[in-house]
């Protein structure tokens, strides 16, 4: 997976091209006196990278992958509501986000991770009737456990 932050703005013609087994990023479609953030990962073999820069159009940037952490926590329902299909949002001031799925039990772990920084998790959920739940923003650090309590969305 690759995902990029413009600040925590989306940028619609950025294009990122990671060639398989390599830790090269051809970037294009940049502004070149905006500053990017390019987050690779979380990979099978737990790994993640991460770049931030100012990036001249079509240059090559390098990001090397290294061993990520793991965050890992519980969510909980109301009565009546399950955890099946449930998801936590993590994400972290540099605009990088990953989504990892709840299981059954409520639990959830996402490893490969970038660690030292400061995470924010949120569980999110809707009901058979499409009602919609989440939890309370949550900080969180690479290592820790996190518990999350799904509530309705007020309208």
């Amino acid at each position: 997976m690759v995902s990029y932050g413009h600040y925590l703005d989306v940028v619609p013609n950025l294009k990122l091209e990671l060639a398989a087994g390599r830790s090269e990023i051809v970037v294009t479609g940049v502004e070149e006196s905006v500053l990017y953030t390019v987050y690779v990962g979380p990979t099978n073999d737990r790994r993640y990278g991460f770049w931030q820069g100012r990036p001249k159009p079509n240059e090559q940037i390098e990001v090397t992958l290294e061993r990520g952490g793991s965050i890992l926590g519980r969510v909980t329902a109301p009565t009546g509501l399950t955890t099946s299909g449930a998801e936590v949002l993590l994400r972290n001031a540099m605009g990088v986000e990953v989504v990892v799925p709840v299981e059954a039990d409520g639990s959830f772990e996402r490893w490969g991770i970038q660690s030292q920084v400061l995470w924010h998790a949120e569980a999110r959920a809707k009901d058979a009737a499409g009602n919609q739940f989440k939890s309370a923003t949550e900080h969180v650090w690479v290592g820790s456990e996190v518990n999350l309590k799904l509530q309705p969305v007020r309208r």
